[in-house]
């Protein structure tokens, strides 16, 4: 269950992706189409993902057999700016239908050329999903006193309910993507000379 609810999560976040890359570039793909495209790359889309946390792994291997310490959180520190490096992983898979090590090769070239700038608009990025996740718990206590005590009994309600959920939760995604997009754009765009000559 686990296996196939994060599958499909990768596939909704592969397909709305391809989608503001599609609409950044003035075109309007069919979704059903898009969708196809990012079940044929599934296993590239899953193996970039894994390759993109490796830096997380010695740190929380260390955490989860000796507990938190300076080592092991300084450890996390520097796993987390390995993270900076692979922020235009995914639309340079999907723009230049790299391989999932090409794709994060070229995203540790662009990242490097231009490293201020993205782990600015990393740090804004995170500031602004932790003050909309702060905000959620509003939304999601307006969402349920609208379903009320009736959503444990009526099938409408509890649907109701997890729509508008799944509705709020939704938005740091779009979010996120969106302003990745428009980076690996503007940086491509300016990048991409530099890296010819």
């Amino acid at each position: 269950m686990l296996l196939a609810s994060t599958l499909l999560t990768l596939l909704c976040y592969d397909t709305l992706l391809r989608l503001q890359l599609a609409a950044a570039g003035r075109s309007r793909p069919a979704v059903l189409e898009t969708m196809r495209h990012s079940m044929t790359t599934l296993p590239g889309t899953l193996a970039l993902l894994l390759l993109s946390l490796a830096p997380l792994l010695p740190p929380l291997w260390w955490i989860a057999a000796r507990g938190f310490g300076w080592l092991p959180v300084l450890l996390l520190l520097g796993g987390l700016c390995g993270l900076l490096f692979v922020f235009f992983a995914w639309p340079v898979q999907i723009v230049e239908r790299a391989s999932p090590w090409a794709a994060l090769t070229r995203s540790i070239l662009l990242v490097r050329s231009n490293f201020s700038q993205v782990a600015m608009l990393a740090g804004v990025l995170l500031a602004a999903v932790l003050v909309f996740s702060q905000l959620t718990g509003i939304f999601i206590g307006i969402v349920m006193s609208v379903a009320g005590p009736e959503a444990q009994t009526s099938h409408t309600w509890l649907s109701v309910s997890r729509w508008l959920m799944a509705g709020v939760l939704a938005v740091p995604i779009v979010y996120v993507g969106a302003v990745s997009v428009t980076a690996y754009r503007q940086v491509t765009a300016t990048s991409r000379p530099i890296l010819k000559g």
